[in-house]
């Protein structure tokens, strides 16, 4: 055991040095003390026994798909974590989160290049397979980190009965998946006739269902006024803990080829 335990000024004086925010409430979640850096984040001076939540809700501002973590009145980012203490009382700790916004600013000037470098199928315009194994990486470990659902989909079209050219047909069925998808999700050209659908927030039964809508959609397709008689098949895959993204994908090709095995009984 450590000698000289600290008295409860040292402690509040600890708080108030410490390279962070600290809100103290109580079990109803009032607010009992807050340390200066508190005030400075949230641009505020709260009065004790006002609601802790919504001093929190006026001061900060949610960064769009990541837990816990948001804008400080001041433009920071900022951690939030919080600690029951006992009973009676709970801790809300704003972390400096800066490095988090400099490696988010840092990754997406990378895509950017990688985008400059050919990471563009040039018949589609869709990601091209190296890219996707990028983007497919970087969605894995964010599950991996907070257990978010992911999904995937391999789409492959088989065959048409119009007489119309292949490069015409991959076109036109990439441009109806880019329109049918949400701005979040990612989609790429696999290879010749393959598609590879990137579904971040998506459980793998809503994957399924999303599956189902696009074969009808793309059985319908046409060109010029003219049905294109289109057959295609699908695979999906939702992320399990532990999948890295040869797992998913290996999941999501055995799907396919069972759907073609189906298809051919």
């Amino acid at each position: 055991m450590f000698a000289g335990v600290p008295t409860q000024e040292t402690l509040l004086e600890l708080c108030r040095e410490a390279p962070m925010a600290v809100l103290l409430a109580d079990s109803a979640g009032r607010l009992m003390w807050a340390s200066d850096r508190a005030f400075q984040w949230l641009e505020a001076t709260p009065e004790p026994g006002e609601p802790v939540e919504g001093l929190l809700e006026r001061g900060l501002r949610p960064v769009l798909g990541e837990a816990n973590l948001f804008q400080g009145a001041d433009g920071h980012w900022l951690r939030q974590f919080t600690a029951r203490l006992d009973r009676d009382r709970y801790a809300v700790y704003l972390v400096d989160a800066e490095g988090e916004r400099q490696a988010a600013v840092d990754r997406h000037e990378l895509l950017r290049t990688l985008e400059s470098q050919q990471t563009r199928d040039p018949l589609t315009g869709l990601y091209n397979r190296p890219m996707l194994m990028l983007l497919l990486d970087g969605q894995v470990s964010r599950s991996r980190r907070y257990g978010n659902p992911l999904s995937v989909m391999v789409l492959e079209v088989t065959e048409w009965s119009a007489p119309v050219e292949a490069g015409r047909v991959v076109v036109a069925v990439g441009q109806t998946l880019r329109d049918q998808l949400r701005w979040v999700d990612q989609i790429g050209r696999l290879s010749d006739r393959t598609f590879l659908l990137i579904l971040p927030e998506t459980p793998e039964a809503s994957a399924f269902k999303l599956a189902d809508k696009l074969r009808r959609i793309l059985s319908a397709l046409a060109l010029d006024e003219r049905p294109l008689g289109l057959t295609v098949r699908t695979g999906v895959s939702g992320w399990h803990r532990g999948d890295d993204l040869r797992r998913l994908l290996a999941r999501a090709e055995e799907d396919l080829a069972q759907s073609g095995q189906a298809a051919d009984s």
